[in-house]
């Protein structure tokens, strides 16, 4: 084991030196004509762009997919199969056999339907200042604006604990394939 880090220390330190002496240079090159439009940005563009493309996939049963029309079409194919299946419920009586670590008093505590005040005590425990959600509104605007949006949000939070499910358009998200 001795050994091999030696090996290894060996390798790094010439590749290290290597790469600090060129790194500074190529920083260089890129801060005088990297934002410019000139042959050395569109190169680098370029290559970016090579090494970031897909030439080909792996398809269903291992087979290669390729073609700028055919990769799409399967990774389409693919996210609509994955999302399109429909929920089957299962039968509750599973859930008999699964041990009670909550005692009941509460358990009973907790399926209380909460009271417009309850529900302002937690808008207003969020912080001011804290980061947006996927809507960008921060705790601020929901305080700012209580006495409009009342109803609304207990409406909403009693419609969630009842079961009837909340609006699609709150529960929209959006899919970003990276």
């Amino acid at each position: 084991m001795i050994e091999l880090n030696r090996i290894n220390d060996e390798y790094i330190l010439p590749v290290k030196k290597i790469n600090s002496f060129w790194k500074p240079k190529t920083n260089l090159k890129w801060n005088i004509e990297g934002y410019n439009n000139t042959s050395y940005f569109l190169k680098m563009i370029r290559g970016r762009r090579k090494i970031l493309s897909l030439h080909r996939i792996k398809g269903e049963d291992d087979q290669k997919i390729e073609g700028t029309k055919a990769i799409p079409e399967a990774a389409i194919n693919y996210y609509e199969n994955i999302f399109s299946h429909k929920y089957h419920r299962t039968d509750p009586q599973f859930l008999d056999s699964v041990p009670s670590i909550i005692p009941k008093e509460d358990n009973n505590d907790l399926m209380v339907i909460p009271i417009k005040q309850e529900v302002e005590h937690a808008v207003f425990g969020i912080d001011p200042d804290s980061a947006g959600g996927l809507d960008g509104f921060k705790g601020k605007l929901f305080q700012h604006s209580w006495d409009i949006i009342e109803d609304g949000i207990c409406s909403m939070v009693l419609d969630i604990i009842n079961g009837r499910g909340v609006n699609t358009f709150i529960t929209y998200t959006y899919l970003v394939l990276i």
